[in-house]
């Protein structure tokens, strides 16, 4: 992941005109969702855990709720 980060911030240095914004635009949302996606899977045990704990216990919150 950091190899493809430091090579983003190294290409997004090089001067570009105008006309280059909209491939920019789209290399850098291309790059975020690797990033979501990357986050995600490196998460997924952790984010599983916390969901099942609150199926199980209910949210820490939940008596605050007036619903």
């Amino acid at each position: 992941m950091r190899h493809l980060h430091t090579t983003l911030r190294q290409f997004m240095r090089i001067p570009m005109g105008g006309s280059c914004a909209l491939l920019m635009a789209a290399l850098q949302e291309q790059f975020r969702a690797h990033q979501r996606a990357e986050w995600l899977a490196e998460n997924k045990v952790s984010i599983e855990a916390i969901n099942q704990w609150v199926d199980e216990n209910g949210s820490f919150s939940d008596f605050q709720r007036s619903f």
